[in-house]
């Protein structure tokens, strides 16, 4: 029996639903040369929405580079998975390897972990490596752009979590805004979820105040999802009873991969009796937290007390930390140690990033309730 919900991964295909007006605007902008701002919380679906549009865009004969800058480390990084992203079986590719060689950019010829060809930038490690980056980085996405424009040829280039090259070097975003600005043939798709870093960048005195077209993907709306989930199920031999797909919206709503989690959990609990209801789903939740168990106490024990305390009370739902009924509850300290304890847990992503005050992992939020509090909450719902 298929499981007809994936986690952890790009979807397409069956696997993807709705967000029609969304890909077509990230269509239109790998059509013609923007630059296009996606941004929304993690786990909503911003990426798999690109990837959606991305397979339309290629069977035009657009050609894709994506690079994932959450976990580069300098400029170089970036350059070399900007090169490594393009396609070896790409038709323009011996004019790519000659113009790079020709920017004094040196490239091999590699396989990846799955023994593929890809292509790849040789960086030389050298003093003032920073620069030596950045130059890198330049060189190469202006030869895709020349190239795009000598060959007609689309080119979209995605930045993925892109507001992290402001924490790589000082400045960093004014070389990345630079950088779009001197080339005039390619795309750029800046997808992020940082949304402290994204609103400096877009303030008045930021590096892209007024330069993006924006994106916001939003939560799904749950009634869509709700009926879209029971769908697949039965479509796959569980019955889920009424109620099931907005049990599953309700308990760990609003982001579409939490809810995709849940599902996964449910159908999976579901298939021997090829029947899901709503205990099911209560069930399917307390063991997926559970599950998950050994890397929530890691991130909990490596707390101080001040950021545990609130996060049980938050946990429980708690809106007025700063009242001194919720202190006494809940052995609060001060309002000043509330405030640094906030900014502590949002910097860690723990916290979601707003006014109001939500555990950003709803399956974290189980696990505390259940292994956390003072004296426990079996259940956990």
């Amino acid at each position: 029996m298929t499981i007809p919900f994936r986690v952890g991964e790009l979807v397409t295909g069956e696997f993807f639903t709705d967000r029609v007006e969304e890909v077509e605007r990230i269509l239109g902008a790998m059509r013609d040369p923007t630059r296009l701002l996606v941004y929304g919380e993690r786990r909503q679906g911003k990426s798999s929405a690109i990837r959606f549009a991305a397979e339309r865009f290629e069977q035009d004969g657009g050609v894709l580079l994506w690079v994932d800058v959450s976990t580069a480390s300098s400029f170089g990084d970036i350059a070399r998975r900007l090169i490594s992203s393009v396609p070896y079986s790409w038709v323009w590719r011996q004019d790519l390897q000659t113009k790079l060689l020709r920017a004094s950019v040196r490239i091999e010829a590699r396989t990846d972990l799955a023994g593929n060809p890809v292509l790849a930038l040789a960086l030389e490690p050298l003093p003032g490596s920073t620069e030596h980056g950045k130059e890198e980085l330049q060189r190469s996405v202006r030869v895709l752009d020349k190239l795009a424009e000598e060959r007609n040829v689309k080119i979209a280039i995605v930045l993925d979590e892109f507001q992290q090259i402001a924490e790589l070097v000082d400045r960093g975003e004014w070389v990345l805004r630079d950088l779009m600005q001197t080339t005039h043939n390619l795309s750029f798709l800046c997808a992020g979820s940082r949304a402290s870093l994204i609103d400096q960048m877009l303030s008045k005195d930021g590096a892209f105040h007024r330069f993006f077209e924006p994106l916001n993907i939003r939560a799904m709306d749950p009634e869509h999802l709700a009926a879209w989930i029971g769908d697949r199920m039965r479509g796959s031999g569980v019955q889920p009873q009424d109620g099931v797909g907005h049990e599953i919206v309700r308990l760990v709503g609003p982001r579409t991969q939490d809810c995709l989690q849940l599902a996964r959990a449910v159908f999976v609990a579901g298939q021997q009796e090829g029947a899901a209801s709503v205990e099911t789903v209560k069930a399917a939740l307390r063991q997926s937290a559970m599950q998950d168990g050994d890397r929530f106490e890691t991130a909990w024990s490596s707390l101080p007390r001040s950021q545990q305390l609130l996060l049980r009370a938050i946990a429980l739902g708690e809106e007025e930390l700063f009242s001194s009924k919720t202190a006494r509850k809940h052995g609060l300290p001060p309002s000043s140690s509330i405030s640094r304890a906030l900014s502590a847990l949002r910097a860690k992503r723990h916290i979601v990033e707003g006014e109001e005050p939500r555990i950003d992992d709803p399956f974290f939020r189980v696990w505390i309730l259940i292994r956390a509090m003072p004296d426990g909450l079996p259940g956990g719902s």
